[in-house]
């Protein structure tokens, strides 16, 4: 990731017609702006701030939970420099309706492999002979 450009103070000088609580609101957002800017000044990326999202993660499922094998295991690349804490299924949509999934839980079984990549083993709560499009989050 580049280095962000220096953290630069907003001025209430800066908006003419501010109303008089815009430099309270001022304060509070300067010293926001400073810590996150020394924060990613400092090495901290998005994905470590707010996880690695993974979108469009094809799945098919055969006609029995046996027959569920093909598709797994699912690995992707970790592009996160900690090691997760958690990997959550956050969006679910079965493609043959194109409506999210809401009926039973989806819970994915996962792990990192030796390289350090991210597999998931499988998934629970998925409907028989259905096509699903996933996105997951890694924190």
């Amino acid at each position: 990731m580049a280095t962000p450009p220096p953290v630069k103070r907003l001025s209430i000088d800066d908006f003419d017609e501010a109303p008089e609580w815009f430099s309270q609101f001022l304060d509070s957002y300067n010293m926001f702006a400073s810590s996150v800017g020394q924060a990613l000044q400092g090495g901290l990326d998005r994905d470590n701030l707010v996880g690695q999202l993974e979108e469009g993660v094809r799945v098919v499922t055969g006609a029995s939970v046996a027959e569920n094998v093909a598709p797994f295991p699912i690995i992707f690349k970790l592009r996160m420099s900690q090691r997760p804490r958690g990997l959550w299924v956050v969006n679910a949509i079965n493609q043959a309706s194109g409506s999210p999934v809401f009926s039973s839980a989806v819970m994915p079984s996962w792990d990192l492999t030796p390289d350090g990549r991210v597999r998931i083993r499988y998934l629970s709560g998925l409907s028989t002979n259905s096509k699903y499009l996933f996105s997951f989050r890694l924190e």
